[in-house]
C-alpha cells in the first residue's frame, strides 16, 4: 500500500496517438469512476493507490481499456522478472523431485 491515492475526478489530458499508445478520453474515464469507488469499498487495502485505469484486455506489451485508450504496459516487466526467478527455482526443485522419484 503506497499511501498515495490518485484523484477520481476526471481530468482532460492531452490526446495521444502513437503506434502503441492511444489516449482519447479524460482520465479517469468518467464512466469508470463508479468502478473505482466500488473497488475502494471492497478491495484489499494493498490494492489501493493503483492507476485509475480499467483494463479490458492486454496484448503483448499493450493494455487496452473498454473506452478506446491503450498504453504500454510497463508493469508486465515486474511479473516477468518475478516469474523468471520463480521459474528457475521451481524448475531446479521440480527436476530434483522428479529425478529422485523416477530412480
Amino acid at each position: 500500500m503506497s499511501g498515495y491515492a490518485f484523484s477520481l475526478t476526471p481530468k482532460q489530458v492531452p490526446y495521444v496517438s502513437t503506434n502503441y499508445r492511444n489516449i482519447q478520453t479524460m482520465i479517469p474515464v468518467p464512466e469508470s469512476v463508479s468502478i473505482f469507488e466500488s473497488l475502494e469499498r471492497y478491495e484489499s487495502r494493498s490494492m489501493h493507490g493503483q492507476l485509475p485505469v480499467v483494463w479490458d484486455r492486454a496484448e503483448d506489451f499493450q493494455v487496452f481499456d473498454p473506452y478506446g485508450n491503450s498504453w504500454i504496459d510497463f508493469t508486465s516487466t515486474i511479473s516477468q522478472s518475478v516469474d523468471f526467478n520463480s521459474f528457475s527455482k521451481t524448475n531446479l526443485s521440480s527436476g530434483f523431485i522428479c529425478k529422485n522419484q523416477i530412480s
